[in-house]
């Protein structure tokens, strides 16, 4: 015993003194090196790459609405609390090949040096460092030749290029690795792991299958398994295999012991159960026993979701709306649960072709869904065609509706505009008084139901109005954070109280009131004349031949689309333009359907009653369409090269060809250009003649027409028109001219307590002067705020300052973007027209501010 111990002292001598040393290769500098790199540096560093791991997995959430990833690692780059383990794993990894690496005319001495280059590439692709991972692996790869180690870089390098999103170089290691020949059971299973992982990325499910089905055939411990099998359950389950699915899911069952998995197991296979299943009723119990079982309160969503599943394959719907409304409730502010209950409603009413209901749950789908969702790109472009589909319905119902309020009397009229502005009145006190005293909206699901519900049908008179929409879910969200109302928003119409849509007329006249409390404000948007009357016809056919193009075209509802046209047809018999092109798109509806007798009545129908249209002349001509297209293009190079001659100021040659206009589609412009060539050569009455007759077309010629007539007959206007054009501006300024105060504010801002708030200000600050307080939109995005009138420049400006200074008014405004400025009413008219926000907030600023 005293020999071997002197032995022992004598060989740790020996190390002390000459172990160091990494130049010799003897079996105490082997011994040495290899010792102190496995229980120290490389040690040390595997634990710590271990608890980093922990780390990450303790604070993975998988998202079971969507397939499961093969690993549970995503997003390593965001997990910051596992970086300094992977930081001590790296530096513990780099000290043990510094200090220990015996590499000797090429060959390594010390065998932990590759297990150390592992350990930093592990460390790094923990910590989100994919570059230097990648790095790492392939240099792994070229320098050691052991065919293990070369294995194992390989599976890394694959998920290291997976995680960066190189999809490529990942395809081409993943060959590679694939073609390796003699590998263990264990080896295989890893890399029909890696190869799972690589095509559920690359939403290739089929093969992604196949190398999850080989891996689960080579793994025996049932708890490796269980992420593989919910997968495979959910593939199956995504391409409606429900058999295979549930079998999957059963097995998820017995093999694993997360709870977490186990439940959504559970909802999936009552998903997948049919209606004629002997067990969904017993299901069915469990699920509503469920809902009591406090241990589940976070899953409330997801239980009601399934039972709604349940209940439309039990074709159930309205058992089906009314639990997936409570999963709606029940779910967590940020889900993607909730996001899938949303548009589960969506599709109950787009199926019902309920489209307004059904583009309401869509609006809230997309707002709750993430951008990298898988259905997040189908479900927005779902989205745009529906609200497309749902305006165009909104604009024929509310012109419909406007039609027929004209022809009531008008103290009728009256008495239903004030019901409006005293509802409208009783609302916005409501609403100032909750936002004087901060308390929340008691949002409850009965309560917006009765405040924004879809009862339509109770007035004789239907005037839908989209801003309630808008308007509901500015105030919800205000309230209660990013949520989405769960019931409808829509007002409630009550007996002949008609709510308008003032918001969303276009309309380029400005001379209208715009206080919302004055009835004349609604009464002016009733059309009355041949000429409104007129216009709200064009837009009801502009609409339904949206209609009919979007049902067709977007959603493939050929009966739909035809309905549209065939309303065209009985509404509009007599527009020899509109009605001929409805009849000639039913045609092409037909066509497409192969109803040949439909066509073919359709077509004799189209030819016998307009003989003279060009769609009669397409059909009964087929090369009609090409001797069009060759006359069109003569028109078109003759019309350039009037054009031509008017730009090189040859006026004399262009009234010499336009002395005979053919019928064309450019005779307007030609006549047009005819007309200006005539006030160049002083002809202005011959002009005036040319342009009275060209002001009465339905066309953007008339609008100019009008302008250049009103010019030729008002020497200031054109006057104006030269000082705008030596300026390069299409505003004046004019200090003199009465002032209003704009507010421009999103479309999205509480309009409503903002102008509480300002009328407070001017009854505190501004004691000797009473203004006006209006708001009105400003194209598709803004709000403005007017406060008007001010005698001039100089008091609009001492206004302004103290505007400006208010903290009350400061607090409210810094919340959102907002500009403010002053504005005559005549620079007012060309603002509104164009939506010139950018354009006359640079005018303001040169001219008030900086110069004034």
């Amino acid at each position: 015993m005293n020999r071997f111990h002197y032995i022992l002292k004598l060989t740790v001598l020996v190390i002390l003194f000459s172990g160091c040393s990494t130049k010799k290769k003897t079996w105490f500098h082997r011994a040495y090196h290899n010792t102190t790199a496995k229980y120290n540096g490389y040690y040390n560093g595997s634990q710590s790459l271990e608890k980093g791991i922990k780390k990450i997995h303790e604070k993975n959430k998988d998202d079971y609405t969507t397939i499961l990833s093969v690993f549970p690692e995503k997003n390593l780059k965001t997990k910051k609390q596992a970086h300094p383990f992977m930081d001590k794993g790296v530096k513990k990894g780099s000290l043990v090949i510094q200090r220990h690496s015996i590499n000797i005319k090429g060959k390594e001495y010390c065998k932990w040096i590759d297990d150390s280059y592992l350990l930093v590439g592990k460390s790094y692709f923990y910590k989100g460092d994919f570059e230097e991972a990648t790095k790492t692996f392939n240099f792994i790869k070229d320098e050691y030749t052991e065919e293990k180690m070369i294995f194992e870089a390989s599976c890394w390098l694959v998920r290291s290029y997976l995680e960066d999103q190189d999809y490529s170089s990942a395809r081409v290691q993943l060959d590679e690795l694939l073609s390796i020949e003699n590998v263990t059971k264990k080896q295989d299973a890893q890399r029909n792991l890696v190869a799972a992982d690589y095509y559920l990325k690359t939403k290739n499910n089929p093969q992604a299958t196949n190398h999850l089905v080989k891996y689960l055939e080579q793994t025996k411990r049932k708890t490796h398994k269980s992420r593989q099998q919910y997968i495979l359950a959910q593939i199956y389950q995504q391409i409606n295999n429900f058999e295979q699915s549930k079998k999957y899911y059963k097995q998820v069952l017995k093999a694993t012991s997360e709870y977490e998995m186990a439940f959504n197991a559970k909802m999936n296979i009552a998903i997948s159960l049919k209606a004629s299943d002997g067990d969904q009723q017993k299901i069915k119990k469990e699920l509503l026993k469920m809902l009591k079982d406090e241990k589940n309160n976070d899953y409330l969503d997801r239980i009601y979701y399934t039972l709604a599943q349940m209940d439309i394959n039990n074709k159930d719907t309205s058992a089906a709306i009314s639990n997936l409304i409570q999963s709606t409730l029940n779910s967590a502010e940020e889900t993607s649960q909730k996001a899938l209950s949303f548009l589960k409603l969506s599709n109950i009413y787009y199926n019902q072709e309920n489209y307004q209901s059904a583009k309401q749950y869509l609006d809230s789908t997309i707002f709750y869904m993430n951008t990298d969702f898988r259905l997040y790109e189908e479900t927005k472009n779902k989205r745009d065609i529906i609200s497309d589909l749902v305006g165009h319905i909104q604009t024929i119902n509310l012109q419909d509706s406007l039609q027929k309020l004209s022809k009531m009397p008008l103290e009728k009229q009256k008495t239903i505009i004030n019901n409006i502005i005293a509802s409208k009145k009783e609302q916005e006190k409501e609403l100032a008084e909750n936002k004087r005293s901060q308390t929340q909206l008691s949002y409850n699901n009965r309560g917006m139901q009765d405040q924004f519900s879809n009862k339509t049908s109770g007035g004789k008179w239907y005037f839908y109005n989209p801003a309630a929409l808008s308007f509901g879910f500015s105030e919800f969200k205000k309230k209660w954070g990013k949520r989405k109302l769960e019931d409808d928003w829509r007002r409630k119409n009550k007996s002949e109280a008609v709510d308008l849509a003032i918001d969303t007329i276009k309309t380029d006249s400005i001379t209208l009131t715009e206080d919302k409390n004055n009835p004349s404000y609604y009464l002016e948007k009733i059309p009355t004349t041949p000429e409104s009357i007129l216009a709200s016809n064009t837009i009801i056919k502009t609409s339904l031949f949206e209609l009919g193009d979007i049902y067709f075209d977007e959603l493939k509802k050929t009966k739909k689309s035809n309905e549209c046209y065939q309303s065209i047809i009985d509404r509009f018999s007599d527009d020899k333009s509109a009605a001929p092109l409805a009849l000639y798109e039913m045609h092409h509806n037909y066509k497409y359907k192969k109803d040949t007798i439909k066509q073919k009545q359709t077509k004799d129908k189209l030819t016998q009653t307009y003989p003279k249209s060009i769609y009669s002349k397409l059909l009964n001509n087929s090369n009609y369409l090409s001797a069009l297209q060759q006359k069109d293009s003569q028109n078109e190079q003759e019309y350039s090269e009037i054009v031509l001659l008017y730009t090189k100021g040859m006026y004399e040659s262009v009234t010499e060809m336009t002395k005979i206009i053919t019928n064309d589609y450019l005779k307007n412009k030609k006549q047009l250009i005819r007309a200006l060539s005539l006030i160049q050569l002083k002809n202005n009455t011959a002009a005036t003649k040319i342009l009275t007759k060209l002001s009465l077309e339905e066309d953007e010629i008339a609008t100019f027409s009008q302008e250049i007539l009103s010019l030729l007959k008002d020497p200031s206007q054109m006057q104006k028109a030269n000082e705008m054009a030596l300026l390069g501006s299409s505003y004046l300024y004019r200090s003199g001219d009465q002032h209003m105060l704009l507010v421009l504010v999103p479309k999205n801002s509480d309009i409503t307590y903002l102008k509480t708030v300002v009328s407070d200000f001017n009854t505190k600050e501004i004691t000797d002067a009473v203004f006006e307080i209006s708001a009105l939109l400003l194209g598709k995005d803004h709000h403005i705020i007017m406060i008007k009138y001010f005698e001039n420049a100089k008091d609009a400006m001492e206004y302004y300052y103290l505007f400006q200074q208010n903290q009350d008014i400061s607090k409210e405004l810094q919340k959102t973007d907002h500009k403010i400025m002053l504005i005559t009413s005549e620079n007012f008219k060309s603002f509104y027209k164009d939506n010139d926000a950018e354009g006359y907030y640079s005018f303001f600023l040169k001219n008030y501010l900086e110069e004034k």
